[in-house]
């Protein structure tokens, strides 16, 4: 249970710092 949130804390985060990088 704890794996899956930490994983789709990581992906959230990923995917946030993909698009931070891609507007700036």
């Amino acid at each position: 249970m704890d794996f899956y949130l930490i994983a789709s804390e990581i992906i959230v985060l990923r995917y946030i710092g993909l698009h931070f990088t891609t507007v700036s």
